[in-house]
């Protein structure tokens, strides 16, 4: 097992729209740890194999951490993640030479058994209401358009702009592979809830920071470097009962059925 603790803290990884940048939001807060709004290096099979990763994820780090394509291109001649990391962290502006790193990248939950065989460090995985996941997809399909002040209400199935069932498979797929890994590692996978996260916010803190061998911080939210439209400074409870305000019950409670029936057969 490769040991990255000695740099990396944890890893933040879960659903699609399901809450992972306001959950890297929430641990970063603490002093002792850094992140930004995505990584994804560990995809790689060793730091010389970075430079293989998909062009787009490549683009976010270098947005989002602020650094160059050339840093990449140093950290992929690395013998080691822990030393790749360490360029990451030291070319990253505002960022403090101690710092642990926080790796949040919401595909890692497709490898979460790999990534907890290969590494030493924690897996935090979030999951999100299949109801409100699919009314931010339909939202963003308006939004792709450019068509933001036009979002429709889905009072029937065939005003979904979005194929339902395929989403859905997606986010059971992720789920249960929260579910399997945690039953293989109960000690190093912490699987949370948006809805839990912001309904009942110390708590959940309590239980992340405890869970990461930490003092909770006095600070809410940390600082991500995220995209200004989605910065959160504060927990905004909005966000749970969205959908409800523009989805019908019949819709809803087809979700909750197909999503109840995947989770159950789908390997």
């Amino acid at each position: 097992m490769e040991q990255i603790s000695p740099i990396v803290k944890c890893i933040v990884c879960g659903l699609k729209q399901g809450g992972t940048s306001f959950l890297s939001s929430i641990v970063s807060a603490h002093s002792s740890l850094a992140t930004r709004f995505e990584c994804g290096v560990l995809q790689a099979k060793g730091p010389s194999d970075i430079l293989s990763i998909r062009s787009k994820v490549q683009d976010n780090m270098i947005k989002s951490w602020k650094v160059s394509h050339e840093t990449l291109v140093r950290m992929a001649d690395q013998a080691s993640f822990v030393d790749a990391y360490g360029v990451l962290r030291a070319e990253a502006p505002d960022v403090s030479e101690t710092a642990l790193l926080i790796d949040k990248f919401p595909d890692y939950c497709l490898i979460m058994d790999q990534l907890l065989a290969r590494f030493d460090v924690p897996i935090l995985f979030i999951s999100r209401d299949p109801r409100a996941i699919i009314w931010s997809r339909h939202q963003r399909y308006f939004w792709r358009a450019g068509l933001k002040d036009q979002v429709s209400p889905c009072n029937s199935l065939s005003d979904v702009k979005i194929d339902v069932d395929r989403v859905l498979t997606e986010i059971t797929r992720r789920q249960r592979m929260a579910l399997q890994a945690h039953a293989r590692y109960p000690d190093r996978v912490l699987i949370l809830t948006l809805e839990d996260l912001i309904t009942d916010t110390e708590t959940q803190r309590r239980q992340i920071f405890d869970f990461l061998g930490l003092e909770v911080p006095s600070e809410l939210m940390g600082d991500t470097r995220i995209q200004p439209d989605k910065v959160r400074r504060k927990v905004d409870r909005s966000a749970l009962d969205q959908y409800a305000k523009h989805m019908s019950d019949e819709v809803q409670m087809h979700i909750l059925e197909r999503f109840s029936q995947k989770l159950r057969t789908i390997d």
